[in-house]
């Protein structure tokens, strides 16, 4: 059994102030003054149980069960400083993103002298929900349904030389900073905008 709390606070201002000129008459100049204020808060909570059960003398099956809980809240401010410290909407965030994962797994094992062998997956349900407290504190959630396989193959060449192969596959969830649709003027030639429906990415590892 294996139980584990995580938590983050952190707080940050600065400014930006820009001033940009271009040369063609058709295209007018540009800038930002402003004051930025940005601050986030990530609490995360996790358990997992396993438990191993002998089949044989040489055959092992394992099960597990384990759930994520975490819970983030960020928000990222402007303030137009020659209108007054009035707040910026445009490059202006505020947003919950609670999320909650189920996960079970099933691995079966073969250990042997000359070799081992494992193979097994895990499967998990995960659901996010994403709140604009800027807005309304309107709502967008999505679940996802993850498989992620493992295998494992060991061979003993002698007392001091083995053989390892190793296969996993596991998704990609998109950061709290990718999912926000938050304009980023940092930089004004490239402004950038998160995306709320950027799908997860599945990794393969050998």
């Amino acid at each position: 059994l294996d139980l584990r709390e995580n938590y983050k606070n952190s707080k940050d201002t600065g400014s930006l102030r820009s001033n940009i000129t271009f040369d063609a008459p058709s295209v007018p100049d540009s800038g930002f003054n402003q004051r930025k204020e940005i601050a986030s808060t990530a609490l995360g909570l996790s358990a997992r149980a396993t438990y191993t059960e002998p089949l044989s003398k040489k055959i092992y099956a394992e099960v597990n069960y384990g759930v994520n809980i975490n819970n983030n809240d960020g928000y990222n401010k402007s303030f137009d400083i020659d209108k007054g410290g009035a707040l910026d909407s445009n490059f202006s965030s505020h947003f919950v993103y609670n999320i909650l994962a189920n996960t079970c797994g099933l691995n079966f094992k073969y250990v042997s002298e000359k070799f081992n062998v494992s193979v097994g997956s895990d499967v998990s349900n995960t659901d996010y929900k994403q709140t604009n407290k800027l807005y309304y504190d309107t709502s967008h959630t999505f679940t996802y349904l993850n498989l992620m396989p493992s295998v494992d193959f060991a061979y003993n060449l002698s007392k001091q030389t083995s053989l390892k192969i190793r296969y996993s596959g596991k998704t990609i969830q998109p950061t709290f900073a990718q999912t926000q649709p938050l304009r980023q003027n940092t930089d004004p030639l490239n402004i950038t905008i998160g995306n709320p429906g950027l799908a997860q990415g599945f990794r393969h590892n050998i």
